[in-house]
């Protein structure tokens, strides 16, 4: 997909969170976090000029999935030492995600994991969630998820 720049802002519980994502985003554009909703509302543009409002929403695997907060799609990251199984035992999350990431993939070498048996999982849970498998110290699968989050702006801004 073409080079695209996306204004970018980033609401999250803790700063760990706001430096993964940013670095998982890498759009090109500027990718702002904050802490807390007074940051994000005094500091910053308002709301409309944003291309991508990026918001953890922190709880479990039960609680965050639950709620709509005015999203147009939900992203899910699943680390692969969380097990195959998470789909199943969380199927609220999983069920709602529009694109599920399986991260810390560069460790499947090193672990008794079977992602074939987690996609099934997944799948099993909601076959149309989209899934790309993604590593923040190989940085493979990242271009795909940028291909992916840069679809669903452009789609969304050209309605």
């Amino acid at each position: 997909m073409g080079s695209h720049i996306f204004n970018c802002r980033i609401l999250a519980s803790f700063s760990g969170f706001m430096l993964a994502i940013a670095g998982i985003l890498m759009l090109g554009g500027p990718a702002l976090a904050e802490d807390n909703l007074a940051g994000l509302v005094g500091g910053m543009p308002a709301l409309y000029v944003l291309d991508i409002l990026l918001v953890e929403n922190v709880g479990n695997l039960v609680c965050p999935a639950e709620f709509e907060i005015g999203e147009h799609f939900k992203v899910a990251l699943l680390s692969i030492t969380e097990g195959e199984d998470k789909p199943l035992k969380y199927p609220i999350m999983f069920r709602e995600a529009d694109l599920i990431l399986i991260t810390k993939v560069d460790l499947l070498p090193h672990l008794n994991f079977d992602i074939n048996e987690l996609k099934s999982n997944i799948a099993s849970t909601n076959p149309k969630a989209d899934v790309i498998e993604i590593s923040s110290i190989t940085k493979s699968g990242f271009h795909l998820w940028q291909d992916w989050i840069s679809k669903k702006i452009l789609k969304f801004k050209n309605n």
